[in-house]
Order: structure tokens, then C-alpha cells, then sequence
């Protein structure tokens, strides 16, 4: 049995470094639509800004993920960018 992820959407946070930068690159590479979210938005446009260029696959969230208005927000951004409710959500947690 094989498992694909591509195609799918997913979220990850604290995907400007460590662990969540690590799964970002690993579904990029597998072909999902991913929502990348940080709060340093230097760091997340520096490490991945090249990747989400216009309006393809891979794009970015720059927000404080502690308020809840900001995860409303982040998961609005998301199914409205790909037109899609989310199916997966992967979670770093960034140094």
C-alpha cells in the first residue's frame, strides 16, 4: 500500500526554522499545498520566500499564532489560497 501526499494541503508553523522548516521542505518536495506560518516574517520570507512566489503551491502566514484570531485567521488564509478545506496540519515547533 502506498501513501501520496500530493495533492494534498496542509499548514505547518514555526516553519522558519528547526522542525517546522524541515517538514515544510519535506512536503514541498512530496507536492502538497502548504501554508507556511511563523512569526518572524524575516526568517520565514528568507528561508522560503523563493518557493512561494505568486500563486502557486507554497505559501506564507506571517503571524503570532498565540492569539486566536491569528489561527482564525491562518486557517482562513489557507482554504481561501487553495480553494480547499485543509487535510492535514503538521506542527513544528520552531527555536
Amino acid at each position: 500500500m502506498s501513501f501520496s501526499l500530493s495533492g494534498k494541503t496542509a499548514i505547518v508553523t514555526g516553519a522558519a526554522s528547526g522542525l517546522g522548516l524541515a517538514i515544510a521542505r519535506h512536503l514541498i518536495d512530496k507536492g502538497v499545498r502548504v501554508m507556511l506560518a511563523d512569526a518572524d516574517e524575516a526568517k520565514l520570507s528568507a528561508e522560503m520566500g523563493e518557493a512561494a512566489q505568486g500563486d502557486g503551491p507554497v505559501r506564507l502566514f506571517p503571524g503570532d499564532l498565540t492569539r486566536k484570531l491569528t489561527l482564525v485567521n491562518l486557517v482562513s488564509a489557507t482554504v481561501d489560497a487553495f480553494d480547499r478545506s485543509i487535510a492535514g496540519l503538521a506542527v513544528g515547533i520552531g527555536g
